[in-house]
């Protein structure tokens, strides 16, 4: 009786049951914090770059196309939040637009999660399931985005999902020894073949994922574009370690008619990037970049925002090295598994290519890359993480640790959106006490853009921005409802007339001491904070004396 391979395939079955109960936590641990996003989008205030989303998703879809045009992002993610906005309303009249648009946002994630439980657990198993789920809802700067009301989470969605459908094309030319298959395609599907029509399903989800996301977001175009070009470097090296590179064997035939057919599919909104490429050269809001902005984009990927500043620094730290060293081993480890070196290249190489390309078009252009453009790529960064661990766990006990590493950090994190999140409720109905005291007919000035953006689309009233122009485009959403104004003068006759005037400005603003001057005094009301906007309240009104 051999007792050393019965208790080898005991240490096998123990282990892996250790790793799918694991796997299992990570996910409930993920779906509970699923849920509570959802419970979080009953919130209904709103930041600036949302007012965007709000505004254009109430047009009609010929209206929306034309204004995005002239906005720096592609359509497809207003389009799907109009279509999922009209969707609910047919099921609840009357409900409210903010609420459906923050739950637009959460929607992907259980596309994720989707994907997670099938393709990512038929690959790799439970515990890089469940944790590549943990990941992307919960890692730093990631759970702020499940209820934003822009297109961040469905980027990442379409993206992701374009890169698994990219890694059972590589499953597919690879058989289980690394030895190359060869396609016919074009021959019927038989019991030597079986696997060729789900083999086409997966180049037409690769091109129609990733045509989606071109039209979400231009950075979301790069992150799929890294996928194609990884894709194409693994298919011809299979095909040079196979000794011939047939083009309609290889794969390259495929991969030709994909990138073709999304060239084609983005041919009409190709005009409109040229055109707002010029305009952004023309001027953006975006800093200038400097090489510490490397190192802002691994603080944005891994830096807890809670704990003390040490903390945050040593947390952040230790995840990248840890990512790193797991990366550098696992290859090493991995490196005759061809699909696996694929996953764990273009999954971490694809963040950085985007990275790298946004830099060089900030150089040549001017500067249009900011951390956040990193979120279409996360998921594929964060499955490649969950891999690594995953891989490390089945060969080391002793890296068990790092998953309560990273079971610590995002819990910690999402506990830390909740309550910023549950704050932010809490501070909006301070927000509606104070807008209540503004009438109907009343005129209201403000101080900043951005506040004058989000107050008006509370209030019914004109908003007047002070000695300064609204944003163009704002205007152009919201018809007849910002204006400027820089006269004193046209102020005061507004007072004298017995008109109420409200002013929403800093505290103890330089503006209101001005006015002070030509007879305009001010009574403070009520201090209050719209999501990140700290505002005062004043009633203006002419000195009696």
């Amino acid at each position: 009786m051999n007792t050393r391979g019965q208790s080898g395939e005991n240490r096998n079955t123990n282990r892996e049951k250790c790793e799918k109960w694991a796997g299992l936590i990570f996910l409930v641990a993920a779906a509970g914090m699923l849920i509570l996003s959802v419970r979080l989008c009953l919130a209904d205030g709103i930041w600036y770059d949302e007012l965007f989303t709000m505004g254009l998703t109430g047009k009609s879809f010929q209206e929306l196309t034309t204004l995005t045009a002239r906005d720096v992002h592609p359509p497809f993610y207003y389009y799907y939040v109009k279509a999922v906005s009209w969707l609910c309303m047919m099921v609840f009249p009357g409900a409210d637009a903010v609420i459906l648009g923050k739950i637009c946002s959460v929607l992907p994630l259980f596309g994720l999660a989707a994907y997670a439980v099938t393709k990512v657990r038929k690959h790799f198993g439970w515990l890089c399931a469940g944790l590549f789920l943990f990941c992307v809802v919960s890692m730093p700067n990631l759970p702020q985005y499940t209820v934003e009301i822009r297109m961040y989470t469905l980027a990442m969605f379409l993206v992701t999902a374009a890169f698994l459908h990219g890694y059972e094309v590589v499953c597919r030319m690879v058989g289980p020894y690394g030895e190359v298959k060869e396609f016919r395609l074009l021959q019927p599907e038989t019991k030597s073949n079986k696997g060729r029509k789900s083999r086409k399903i997966d180049w037409i989800l690769l091109a129609g994922y990733g045509i989606m996301a071109a039209y979400t977001h231009y950075f979301a175009a790069v992150a799929v574009a890294m996928v194609y070009l990884f894709l194409l470097i693994f298919i011809i090296i299979q095909g040079c370690k196979a000794g011939k590179l047939n083009i309609k064997e290889s794969g390259i035939k495929n991969w030709f008619l994909c990138v073709l057919s999304s060239v084609i599919a983005y041919l009409p909104w190709m005009f409109v990037v040229v055109r707002q490429m010029a305009q952004v050269k023309e001027s953006y809001w975006i800093l200038p970049l400097t090489w510490r902005t490397f190192g802002s984009c691994v603080k944005f990927l891994m830096k807890p925002p809670f704990g003390s500043g040490a903390f945050q620094v040593a947390a952040a730290i230790v995840l990248f090295a840890v990512y790193v060293g797991l990366l550098l081993y696992i290859l090493w480890k991995n490196w005759g598994n061809e699909e696996e070196v694929f996953l764990m290249l273009a999954g971490t190489g694809g963040l950085a290519g985007l990275v790298l390309f946004g830099f060089a078009a900030s150089f040549l252009l001017r500067p249009v890359f900011i951390v956040r453009y990193m979120l279409p790529a996360a998921g594929c960064f964060w499955l490649s993480f969950s891999f690594f661990v995953s891989r490390a766990v089945r060969e080391k006990r002793l890296l068990w640790p790092i998953l309560l590493l990273v079971l610590v950090i995002g819990i910690g994190d999402f506990r830390w959106f909740r309550n910023d999140e549950t704050w932010r409720r809490v501070r909006m109905e301070e927000v509606q006490e104070a807008l209540a005291q503004i009438g109907p007919e009343d005129i209201v000035i403000t101080q900043f853009n951005q506040v004058q953006g989000v107050v008006g689309y509370y209030l019914e009233n004109d908003m007047y921005l002070w000695n300064a122009e609204p944003e163009e485009l704002i205007c152009d959403i919201f018809e007849n409802k910002y204006f400027a104004l820089s006269s004193s003068d046209e102020l005061k006759k507004w007072v004298e007339e017995g008109k109420r005037v409200w002013f929403i400005g800093n505290k103890e603003a330089d503006l209101l001491k001005e006015w002070e001057e030509e007879g305009i005094f001010s009574e403070e009301r009520q201090e209050f904070m719209l999501e990140v906007y700290w505002a005062t309240l004043y009633r203006l009104y002419l000195d009696e004396g």
